[in-house]
């Protein structure tokens, strides 16, 4: 299936700007059931800068740089991919126990273990503690298959949890989110990951569009499940509200 996405941002300051700095992370990752037919960037007023380079997660950047007074700055992003529709359906129940994987990526350092070991730590905006790994724990009994573990968890999450675009912010602490039952799609997935990591297990999460049945279309964040024999699993949570 062949997808052409458009993406626009567009700046509007009240006095004129003489500098600015952007990073754009935008184009399609080139990945086994995906791949870059074609990828343009347009940005007005011109840049005098603009470099590319890879970051150390593999994701292509874009480094600009605009210069002189200007009041509006529009950028458009152009971008077609393919992607492959034959990937195979992964069954929850036939993914290893979930205590398999959190062994496996603590003990065998190399390759897809080494990968997947990164996550399990805390990262700026993620800390694990003792109630993140309580809350999970009802989804994650002896011997169950990871995948079905980790869809009970974001089940849970739907359920507990309210969207509520005026209860958070960007700067707004996960336990805060965690004890007011209250936030958006960051926090939410934000809060997964916290969830497994505090269990020991690899997570992380990547931003992207989501296709939907419905007229609407619209970006999430899906998280992303690292899991021995199985690879990345893709979790999308859409809007609550």
């Amino acid at each position: 299936m062949i997808f052409k996405i458009t993406h626009t941002t567009t700046y509007d300051y009240a006095d004129s700007v003489s500098l600015s700095h952007h990073l754009l992370r935008l184009r399609p990752r080139e990945l086994p059931h995906q791949r870059c037919l074609g990828h343009e960037v347009r940005i007005e007023p011109k840049p005098a800068v603009a470099e590319q380079h890879f970051d150390y997660f593999g994701n292509a950047v874009t480094f600009v740089t605009i210069e002189g007074r200007a009041q509006n700055t529009d950028g458009e992003i152009r971008e077609r991919s393919v992607g492959d529709a034959s990937a195979a359906c992964l069954l929850p129940a036939e993914t290893p126990a979930w205590e398999t994987v959190r062994e496996f990526s603590r003990g065998r350092q190399i390759g897809q273990a080494l990968d997947a070991s990164e996550f399990i730590f805390d990262s700026p905006l993620i800390q694990t503690a003792d109630d993140f790994g309580v809350y999970a724990a009802p989804s994650f009994p002896k011997g169950r298959p990871i995948f079905d573990a980790v869809l009970d968890l974001t089940a849970r999450i739907h359920h507990d949890f309210k969207f509520d675009p005026k209860a958070t912010t960007l700067a707004t602490p996960l336990e805060e989110v965690f004890k007011n039952r209250r936030g958006v799609c960051q926090d939410f997935a934000q809060l997964e990951i916290a969830c497994l990591r505090s269990l020991g297990l690899p997570a992380r999460y990547v931003s992207g569009y989501l296709e939907t049945r419905s007229a609407a279309r619209q970006s999430s964040v899906d998280r992303s499940r690292r899991i021995t024999r199985v690879g990345f699993v893709l979790l999308l949570r859409p809007r609550l509200d």
